[in-house]
């Protein structure tokens, strides 16, 4: 006969989780590499590549410590940062472009760039 009945007990589970790596950036264009046509990033905006789907992005554009009024689109694996109609990128200026994008997991990753426009 057995007598645990009655007594306390405990039954510990171990769930694992799947690893979840942070969403990475595979390729950006254009390119932000050396000088860049401020005409041009204007005009097509800023495309961020990543290795799986993003869920949410939050970016911020800045120059000398300045917002620049943007609009930020997910399609699937590619964050499109566009431009509003009203902004005037200056030439021979720093511009710094950071933020975080997350998966649907809610795995993070944050993103920094600087890119110096054309004379």
């Amino acid at each position: 006969m057995w007598h645990g009945w009655g007594q306390p007990q405990t039954l510990t589970y171990l769930i694992p989780t799947p690893e979840n790596p942070s969403p990475a950036l595979l390729k950006v264009e254009p390119s932000l590499a050396g000088l860049i046509d401020p005409d041009a990033l204007q005009a097509s905006g800023i495309l961020l590549i990543f290795n799986e789907d993003i869920e949410e992005a939050i970016f911020v554009i800045t120059n000398e410590g300045m917002s620049l009024p943007t609009h930020t689109a997910i399609i699937g694996r590619t964050v499109k940062i566009t431009f509003e109609n009203d902004v005037i990128l200056l030439r021979e200026a720093v511009y710094e472009l950071k933020g975080t994008v997350s998966d649907r997991w809610g795995a993070k990753t944050f993103i920094s760039l600087r890119f110096l426009t054309k004379p």
